[in-house]
């Protein structure tokens, strides 16, 4: 295992959180970027789990499905679990919002839950990457 501040894990959380901040400068924007919010919001929750990939020492999947992902995390993060409804909401996000949608572009309220779910996840992982640092302190 390792642990938080290892450079593989740490460079996957920075990245998250960077994404995170991303998607709340432009869900705070004058005229909100809801299609950008919700992007990086999907990208900060996938890169923080691939943070907990790398730090229980599997290999990182080249996938942006979040529930696939998880799936992975199943056996070591039990308690992650119970975010599988956020998860499985954000997911669209990791493809649509790239490209012109004029079907069902994203509505300020659901990149307002977007970057909520995506600020609820990070801190989940934060807690499972300390739980682990201090397993491995002991």
């Amino acid at each position: 295992m390792k642990q938080r501040d290892d450079p593989e894990v740490a460079a996957w959380s920075t990245k998250a959180f960077g994404d995170l901040r991303m998607a709340l400068l432009a869900l705070d924007a004058d005229d909100p970027l809801l299609d950008q919010a919700c992007f990086h919001s999907q990208q900060a929750v996938e890169k923080a789990l691939k943070a907990l990939m790398v730090a229980i020492g599997h290999p990182v999947p080249r996938t942006h499905d979040l529930l696939v992902i998880l799936d992975g995390l199943a056996d070591s993060f039990p308690d992650l679990n119970q975010l599988a409804p956020a998860l499985a909401a954000l997911n669209p996000y990791s493809v649509t919002p790239r490209y012109p949608s004029w079907l069902a572009p994203e509505t300020l309220d659901e990149a307002t839950e977007a970057v909520q779910s995506a600020e609820t996840i990070l801190q989940a992982v934060q807690d499972e990457l300390g739980n682990l640092t201090e397993t491995t302190t002991d």
